[in-house]
């Protein structure tokens, strides 16, 4: 695998990771202030 290549995998690996996390966090908010967020 090219160096370009394992760059973009990485990237996608953490752009899902930071996806996941965000989706988890912003349900524990919701959950904690009990409000919907706003760009929902």
């Amino acid at each position: 695998m090219s160096l370009l290549g394992s760059y973009f995998l990485f990237l996608s690996y953490f752009f899902l990771f930071y996806v996941i996390m965000f989706k988890i966090f912003s349900k524990k908010w919701n959950d904690y202030t009990g409000e919907e967020m706003i760009w929902k």
